[in-house]
């Protein structure tokens, strides 16, 4: 996770590929950055052995925790969402379109992101898998 970020934005951002080291309006506490994405990587390894979700459904599960858990000062949402690409592609499954339009500006297509995000928080994913899939 540290060296694709790192890969992302090592010209963007000096501190690219570490984690912070502070807490944020989101995320977990900086000291539970590593155990929780660890514990995200054992559960995904669960979910592939034992079959438990599409690649589609695994891809956004993957995406929303690590989005949940924000192991980075900024780019997060960047990142999870070129993971979840990877893993689609990993899968041999065309990635994401997430709405077909930029997320990194304010306007109605990071708000549709953000408010299936909310909605993922109680556990509904359906949204954000009609957002990734939309053009």
């Amino acid at each position: 996770m540290k060296l694709l970020h790192q890969m992302m934005f090592n010209e963007t951002w000096k501190w690219a590929g570490r984690f912070r080291t502070r807490q944020t309006n989101i995320g977990v506490e900086p000291y539970q950055i590593s155990t929780q994405l660890a514990n995200l990587c054992a559960d995904a390894k669960v979910w592939i052995e034992h079959k438990m979700f599409s690649s589609t459904v695994f891809a956004i599960r993957f995406h929303y925790r690590l989005v949940s858990i924000h192991p980075f000062i900024n780019g997060n949402g960047r990142h999870a969402r070129l993971v979840a690409d990877l893993l689609m592609i990993y899968a041999s499954e065309p990635p994401f379109k997430w709405g077909g339009k930029s997320l990194d500006v304010e306007g109605e297509t990071r708000a549709q992101y953000l408010t299936a995000l909310k909605k993922a928080d109680g556990g509904n994913y359906d949204e954000l898998i009609r957002f990734a899939l939309a053009d």
